[in-house]
């Protein structure tokens, strides 16, 4: 199956489940080789990375914005870790993916796409959207009200509180 067939079924699996429906439905955004879906902000997203090259899934919630903005929801995300975990697994992890973005996510083992595997990360999906999205709405005010109008003016000493993806 071809990634964007595998992704589209994906996004079919979770739209017929009827988790995007409601106030601010779900936006989706597919480009080749991923899926991303957000309610209120794109910055603020979850995302499904099908990498061949690894044999490996993403499915998680992506905070793409300045590094001020990005960290602050990881911190977010961070405070409230026993709770996600507990609802999520041990196996989710918190990491910058990038010195100005962060992700909470998992990652599934595969060794080709096929309909049974989009099943499989259409309910990792589903459980991210219902799990985060009430922790994404009661973070939301506090984590803009908290950041600074300058992004980039906040010092990068002492604000590090979840794991930096290692370089290979």
């Amino acid at each position: 199956m071809k990634v964007r067939e595998f992704l589209a079924l994906v996004r079919d699996e979770v739209e017929a489940s009827g988790i995007g429906d409601g106030p601010g439905q779900l936006q989706w955004r597919q480009r080749f080789s991923f899926l991303q879906c957000y309610r209120r902000d794109p910055r603020v997203h979850f995302e499904v990375w099908p990498q061949s090259r690894t044999g490996r899934v993403e499915v998680g919630l992506h905070f793409e914005g300045p590094r001020e903005f990005s960290y602050r929801w990881a911190e977010a995300m961070a405070r409230r870790a026993p709770e996600i975990m507990a609802r999520l697994g041990p196996d989710v992890e918190l990491e910058e993916w990038t010195p100005s973005w962060a992700r909470l996510h998992r990652s599934l083992p595969f060794s080709e796409l096929t309909p049974s595997l989009a099943r499989e990360v259409a309910t990792a999906l589903r459980d991210f959207v219902r799990v985060l999205e009430p922790v994404i709405d009661e973070e939301w005010d506090a984590v803009l009200a908290d950041a600074p109008t300058d992004v980039s003016s906040a010092p990068r000493e002492g604000r590090r509180r979840f794991r930096r993806r290692s370089r290979r």
